[in-house]
């Protein structure tokens, strides 16, 4: 009976113990999971963090990214990832953005300087 009583004291210690663990790293997990969100609801971070429901790797809004004037700021998703044109009208859009774009605030609004897409992978 002893031995049965050790037992059931060692399994309900051990599902408590579980328990607070749970309790305490849920804030963390939960940070791992979701982006931070500024004031007008943009999420914002390091890309391709997080995944999404369908376990696809889900970038935020604004990507973090050191511009070239040194700051660390954030550029918009849409204008980091530019799909590839399809006619020449596309393509002066295109090559207008491999100049630079903006860099800001995570804020998504206060800028702070610019990235040059055309030397993006150089030196990396």
């Amino acid at each position: 009976m002893e031995h049965r009583l050790n037992k059931k004291v060692i399994l309900f210690c051990f599902s408590l113990i579980l328990v607070i663990i749970s309790l305490i790293a849920t804030p963390t997990i939960y940070s791992f999971l979701c982006y931070e969100k500024n004031q007008v609801g943009e999420s914002y971070g390091k890309a391709a963090e997080m995944i999404d429901g369908s376990g696809f790797l889900k970038n935020p809004d604004l990507i973090e990214i050191i511009a070239d004037n040194g700051k660390k700021g954030y550029v918009r998703k849409s204008d980091y990832y530019i799909t590839q044109p399809n006619n020449p009208e596309e393509a002066i859009v295109y090559m207008k953005k491999l100049s630079a774009i903006p860099v800001y605030k995570n804020d998504g609004i206060t800028k702070i300087g610019e990235l040059n897409l055309a030397n993006r992978g150089k030196g990396d």
